[in-house]
């Protein structure tokens, strides 16, 4: 169940908002759709490492203390494509 919430909810939440991302950007004569798209490529990758093994180095970790990092981790992401998008327009 944790690996659940800390892995694979923040993986389909950065997968869906960076595809909401290029949809949204589409054809408008930016490159932001590119850049989320290439960004993604190495960013939700490494949230997945991060935070699988943040979960894995603790014997029983705290709920609470793994859901803050989660957290943090899983909106570094969509806060530079946020970013991203505003310097673009």
């Amino acid at each position: 169940m944790l690996f659940f919430f800390a892995v694979l909810l923040p993986l389909l939440f950065q997968l869906l908002f960076t595809l909401i991302v290029i949809m949204l950007t589409q054809g408008g004569g930016s490159f932001v759709g590119l850049g989320a798209m290439l960004g993604a490529l190495i960013a939700i990758p490494a949230t997945l490492i991060i935070n699988w093994t943040r979960i894995r180095r603790q014997p029983r970790p705290a709920g609470l203390q793994v859901l803050s990092g989660t957290l943090l981790s899983t909106a570094v992401w969509p806060l530079l494509l946020i970013a991203l998008a505003v310097l673009a327009s």
